[in-house]
C-alpha cells in the first residue's frame, strides 16, 4: 500500500472516532436532562 493511502484510510478512521465521540457526548447530554425533567416534572 502506499503511503498516502494509508493517510487517507488513517483519516477516515480518525474522523469516524471523532463522530463517534460526539455522538456519545451529546446523547449524554440528552440523557441527564431527560433524567432532570422527570425527577423535577414542574420545572
Amino acid at each position: 500500500m502506499e503511503l498516502v493511502a494509508l493517510k487517507y484510510i488513517a483519516a477516515g478512521l480518525g474522523a469516524g472516532l471523532v463522530v463517534l465521540g460526539a455522538g456519545f457526548g451529546l446523547g449524554k447530554i440528552g440523557t441527564a436532562a431527560l433524567e432532570g425533567s422527570a425527577r423535577q416534572p414542574e420545572a
